[in-house]
């Protein structure tokens, strides 16, 4: 039978994981408030640029494109579960812009939110 390899194998790699866990929480339960990288570096208290270098090479992404995404992916869900408009789903997101947001959302997927729910809402 063969074994995964192990996401972590060293000792540093779990330690470096569990500091930024407070972060991944910190962006989960904050995730529709406006959050900087200064917020984040607060939670654990380090430097933004210090946060930014462990958090990257833990996750192998920037933490502030991980809080993007982590909305991004919140929109998906909403779009295709709940009856709010674009502008709501903006909003509950952490975007007060309806416009930058679907600009982000069209960037990040290929496709606007209205087209994104629409195709979806076929499919389903």
């Amino acid at each position: 039978m063969e074994h995964a390899t192990p996401l972590i194998d060293t000792d540093k790699d779990l330690n470096d994981l569990s500091r930024i866990l407070p972060i991944l929480r910190y962006i989960d339960e904050h995730k529709k408030q406006p959050i900087t990288r200064n917020d984040l570096a607060r939670q654990i208290n380090l430097s933004p640029v210090r946060l930014h270098t462990l958090f990257k090479s833990v996750m192998h992404i920037a933490p502030m494109v991980y809080l993007k995404q982590v909305r991004l992916r919140e929109a998906q869900t909403r779009l295709v579960t709940t009856s709010q408009s674009i502008a709501q789903i903006s909003q509950s997101v952490g975007y007060a812009d309806p416009f930058h947001f679907s600009r982000l959302f069209k960037s990040e997927f290929g496709i606007s939110p209205l087209q994104y729910r629409k195709q979806i809402g076929q499919m389903g």
